[in-house]
């Protein structure tokens, strides 16, 4: 009798292990790249070396609704306060009696290429340490998570 339970609980487990083995392997993720719906981030066109650049930047405009260019432009150059153009050096000092700068360079903010300008120290009421200005005298907040394009490779 004993005999007859333990074949019979030895061939009930030989027929759960071989019932609950799958007879299909099982499929595993396989990875793949996700490309996202719109680019992350777009290149930034290849600087453009004028072949004639003055000593003071000009500033040119298409007419009406467009956009000002900085001739000479290099994303990522740095300028000295005296090639400023004098329309910039005045709205500088109008909006920052007497400041001192630090550094000032070319940069591509928001679509528009402006003058990225470092102070040595804070100034004004809003104890500003480094804004943008636009060829026209447009002094724009420096915002550090803003689309300021990163500088063109060499």
């Amino acid at each position: 009798m004993k005999r007859t339970v333990l074949i019979g609980l030895l061939v009930l487990m030989l027929a759960l292990a071989l019932g609950c083995t799958p007879t299909k392997p099982t499929p595993s993720p396989s990875p793949s790249l996700i490309t996202p719906a719109t680019p992350l981030a777009s290149p930034s066109p290849a600087a453009v070396v004028s072949p004639a650049v003055s000593a003071s930047p000009a500033v040119t405009s298409g007419g009406a609704g467009a956009k000002e260019t900085i001739t000479g432009f290099e994303e990522g150059k740095t300028v000295k306060e005296s090639e400023l153009p004098q329309k910039v050096k005045d709205a500088i000092q109008k909006a920052y009696k007497n400041v001192k700068i630090k550094t000032i360079t070319y940069v591509t903010y928001m679509n528009d290429q402006v003058y990225h300008v470092v102070l040595s120290e804070p100034a004004g009421t809003e104890k500003v340490d480094q804004f943008y200005i636009k060829a026209d005298g447009t002094i724009v907040p420096y915002a550090p998570t803003a689309s300021a394009s990163p500088k063109a490779a060499s």
